[in-house]
């Protein structure tokens, strides 16, 4: 194989060519398979009101509801309400309350939706209880990180398949926290107690303790006698240690690297041009560094940056790296003009490329952000939650440049390296520009 009069052993150089387009392709195909491990519900509880809000991944929807697009503008969400309802039942002082959607919004930036309820009672709230199965047809491993506030206490409990239900009374937990317990509590305007089990609706009689069982679906009805299958608690939030949502967090932050095709691209431009493991650990240092600082800024409100323009900057840090990439090659050539003054500290030089890379961590990290805030977590989990989710996110990073950068330590011995550099990196650059025109021209379908 013949370029510019330069021999080429044609099998190798496809090869050794195709590798990295083959990892990159991979990445970022991974990007759109976000795993449904993970749901986060946040569940605030007043005397006469309860508000609700659960974040799911747009896969997960998509894969227990396909009949409706999830990656656009959700204008009907009564598909989901009704699933909702079905699979998150909650009573009060043994009641079934009704729900009622108030808001729902998809982020795509994150891959995730959101449905904000307002849940409804007869009765003043107080001897609450959750059943949660959701998307365990989907995910046997599948968890719910559930927030609960009541009054000025944010409490944490995890959903699981095996552990899929809480039940407390407010008014002793306001106690125990040293609040004023709820007062002109409202009587419920019947004696049953209705709850589902099994695919089977119960509804128990308080004077007798018999009990009316009727199938759902169907239209027989049988009686017997069977006690409540959720007990009350009077410490229900105790016993979810800092082990499991540290382990929860750290694979929220994995995944986030691993899912977010944006900074796998920025990764990917800068370890084109990285020679030597001095380098990448300057590199990798400067961004760890950087993003740790805001990250850590916005997740805990000191500030943050809207999330427009922090998307667009990252967007823009990509195409800025991919370009660059370009421009060295060309002063290696001696066909371009180095940068003067202050600007030279800063870009053309490969070797002082962990400056620029700290600056464009700083802007990364207000991305970052934005995946926890949307979560949101209790305040008194804050700093775990934040220092394993950041760990999570080196975690990611190391694994790309893991599978990447062999490769590339490779390539750079053969004569087509430059070549392959600069065909990799307009790509980048110019999916980096479509990605601002994007973010900036058209937000509604980021």
């Amino acid at each position: 194989m013949y370029l510019s009069g330069i021999v080429f052993n044609k099998k190798p150089f496809i090869s050794t060519f195709l590798i990295p387009i083959l990892i990159m392709g991979w990445m970022l195909s991974s990007s759109i398979a976000h795993d449904a491990s993970l749901t986060y519900t946040t569940i605030s509880i007043d005397s006469n009101k309860v508000n609700l809000k659960i974040t799911i991944p747009m896969d997960a929807l998509s894969s227990i509801l396909p009949n409706q697009d999830w990656y656009e503008p959700v204008k009907d969400a009564s598909s989901f309400v009704d699933y909702f309802n079905k699979k998150f039942i909650i009573t009060n002082e043994g009641m079934t309350c009704k729900t009622k959607l108030i808001a729902n919004r998809c982020l795509k930036n994150v891959r995730e939706c959101s449905f904000s309820f307002e849940i409804i009672s007869d009765a003043t709230f107080d001897h609450l209880s959750f059943l949660y199965n959701m998307f365990f047809e989907y995910s046997s491993t599948h968890e719910n990180i559930a927030n609960f506030i009541i009054g000025n206490r944010n409490n944490e409990f995890i959903f699981s398949k095996d552990k899929n239900s809480i039940a407390f009374s407010v008014n002793e937990l306001r106690i125990q926290y040293g609040l004023q317990p709820f007062s002109n509590k409202i009587n419920p305007k019947n004696d049953s107690i209705i709850f589902i089990a099994n695919d089977t609706i119960k509804s128990i009689s308080k004077a007798d303790n018999t009990f009316i069982e009727k199938e759902k679906g169907k239209d027989s009805m049988t009686s017997a006698m069977l006690p409540p299958s959720i007990q009350e608690n009077t410490k229900p939030f105790e016993g979810n240690d800092t082990w499991k949502r540290f382990l929860d967090f750290f694979i929220i932050g994995v995944e986030h690297i691993l899912t977010g095709y944006d900074h796998i691209m920025f990764l990917m431009g800068l370890l084109l041009m990285i020679n030597g493991m001095g380098n990448l650990l300057k590199v990798i240092t400067a961004f760890t560094i950087a993003h740790s600082i805001t990250l850590g800024i916005a997740v805990f409100g000191i500030y943050a940056v809207p999330s427009a323009l922090t998307e667009s900057m990252i967007a823009l840090s990509i195409s800025f790296i991919a370009f660059e990439n370009i421009y060295i090659q060309r002063l290696q050539t001696h066909s371009a003009h180095k940068a003067k003054g202050f600007l030279s500290n800063f870009i053309g030089d490969a070797k002082k490329r962990w400056r620029l890379t700290f600056f464009f961590g700083l802007i990364h990290g207000f991305g970052f952000s934005a995946a926890l805030r949307e979560i949101g977590m209790p305040e008194g989990t804050r700093a775990i939650s934040l220092f394993s989710f950041n760990l999570g996110v080196e975690a990611g990073q190391l694994m790309i440049v893991a599978a990447v950068f062999p490769f590339l330590w490779y390539a750079r011995k053969k004569i087509y390296y430059n070549l392959m550099v600069r065909i990799i990196s307009i790509a980048i650059g110019v999916a980096g520009i479509a990605l601002v025109f994007q973010r900036i021209c058209f937000p509604e379908l980021f």
